[in-house]
């Protein structure tokens, strides 16, 4: 093992070589292992001169079988997560951070002529994409440059394009902060609270009305929270998107959010995402159920290695459920259950009995639950997470209780999720609160005995609260009343 660690980092080209050095820069002891490998010939070498380097001042203190073991750990971890080669360490970084690393490089072994060049290009591109986070550091190395050969008179410039780069670098992580806190305000405090951060980005928008990242910033965070709150507001959506659209358009390169392998990939995936959004608002089911597809398959590019998560996942089951393609929804559902699991996500595995759930309630469609105790369970856990953390989503997952309750016969637990204060605050905004509770009642009642009148006089109802209106999610649960009702078969037993 110590003789493939040896010609293994000694086969790294000096570029990768620094990679591995920055990856590993919060690890004093793997830097202390890379330096011992850096100072010996490639080839073997003795695990007892290499303990010896790392642990000199421990010699005396810890049995030397304890140090060893230490070593053999960090030898592993080391080989684990860097024995690949050095495309696959390209990966890891941006065109311009390459650059930057080699104009570093190119400093330690001498050439500053060529150094000082490439980081006079490199800072042009930053300056162009607005990449504010790299422009520091990049003229802090042309401004040492510079002063090696005595070019005091050149720094001068560079020292107040420094501080105004400074200050760029300062204002554009707060905007990435103030959008990390945003759609998660959103979700705990409701939109309000989101918009007055969203206002922030705003402001720095304006503050910064010549660098057009912060206004596609604005732009972006606006799109995401607000395509959230129901589609209130259709138009500022649509405004906020064009002009997103319209500013990528202009600078197809630039950065949104923070610079990152693929990063115009994954800015047009957003997009997309909120073309779906908007789609949805306006009624257009199958052209959002278009923009998911468009986007899922941005994420099925080889070359792209953005995983999704859990919300793309969400955002697909409910198109395909909205658009009467239960049993894509279910594998979906599925496949969002094995994700999480594969993550070690918790949370996340118990926010996908939901969806799984409200598949199983689409019982017309030949989807059928063997166990709904189980999954009854799994809701009480979910329905206790979520009003203990206040979210918003919470009205929702009642009536998908309520709804699974009615189609498997609990129909006193589906009447009490109903009943509920956020369930009934839920079925308001959907014009859907006098309607609901008389649909579940008449279902319990059909379970009992035949209820043909009624049943057609509901149906007659349902059918007319559709009428002309285009909101997908209220026309997807007063279809899902009517087709339980035709298809409904008497139960003897109710529970």
């Amino acid at each position: 093992m110590n003789k493939t660690l040896s010609e293994w980092y000694h086969s790294l080209s000096t570029k990768d070589q620094s990679i591995l050095l920055q990856r590993f820069a919060n690890s004093p002891v793997i830097l202390q292992l890379i330096a011992f490998l850096s100072q010996r010939e490639k080839g073997n070498f003795k695990t007892r001169d290499a303990v010896q380097f790392l642990y000199a001042d421990d010699l005396d203190k810890v049995p030397y079988n304890k140090l060893q073991n230490r070593y053999f750990k960090m030898r592993k971890q080391l080989l684990s997560a860097y024995q690949q080669s050095s495309t696959e360490i390209d990966t890891m970084l941006i065109p311009e951070e390459h650059a930057y690393y080699k104009s570093r490089q190119l400093i330690i072994d001498g050439d500053i002529q060529s150094a000082s060049q490439l980081l006079k290009e490199l800072e042009k591109q930053c300056w162009r994409l607005n990449m504010f986070e790299l422009l520091p550091d990049i003229i802090r190395k042309r401004i040492y440059c510079h002063q090696v050969f005595f070019q005091h008179d050149k720094t001068i410039s560079l020292i107040d394009r420094l501080k105004e780069a400074i200050v760029l670098e300062k204002d554009i992580r707060e905007v990435q902060l103030i959008a990390s806190t945003a759609y998660n305000t959103y979700i705990t405090k409701g939109y309000a609270r989101a918009k007055q951060l969203l206002d922030k980005i705003k402001a720095y928008a304006h503050l910064h009305k010549t660098y057009p990242r912060f206004q596609m910033s604005y732009q972006m965070h606006s799109l995401v929270v607000g395509s959230d709150v129901g589609g209130k507001n259709v138009q500022a959506l649509s405004r906020h998107y064009n002009k997103l659209k319209g500013l990528r358009k202009q600078h197809p390169d630039m950065p949104i959010a923070t610079p990152q392998p693929h990063y115009q990939k994954t800015a047009s995936a957003y997009l997309l995402g909120r073309e779906m959004a908007i789609n949805f608002f306006k009624g257009d089911a199958e052209a959002s159920h278009d923009a998911m597809l468009r986007q899922w398959q941005i994420h099925a590019d080889s070359n792209y290695n953005i995983r999704l998560g859990e919300r793309a996942y969400i955002n697909r089951i409910n198109m395909e459920l909205f658009t009467g393609r239960h049993q894509n929804a279910f594998k979906t559902a599925q496949s969002l259950m094995a994700h999480a699991r594969e993550n070690n996500r918790n949370d996340s595995l118990l926010r996908s009995y939901k969806p799984i759930m409200e598949c199983y309630a689409m019982k017309f469609s030949g989807l059928h639950c063997n166990n709904p105790q189980y999954f009854l369970k799994k809701m009480d856990t979910l329905l206790a997470f979520l009003k203990r953390t206040k979210n918003v989503y919470l009205g929702g997952t009642l009536l998908t209780k309520a709804m699974f309750c009615a189609a498997y016969q609990y129909h006193r637990k589906g009447l009490n999720a109903l009943k509920q204060e956020a369930c009934m605050q839920f079925l308001e905004e959907l014009k859907l609160h006098e309607l609901f509770p008389k649909l579940l009642l008449l279902l319990k009642a059909m379970d009992a005995a035949p209820q043909a009148e009624k049943k057609a006089k509901m149906i007659k109802q349902l059918k007319k609260a559709m009428g002309n209106d285009k909101s997908i999610q209220r026309n997807y649960y007063l279809d899902w009343g009517i087709k339980m009702l035709l298809n409904h078969r008497v139960h003897s037993v109710l529970k």
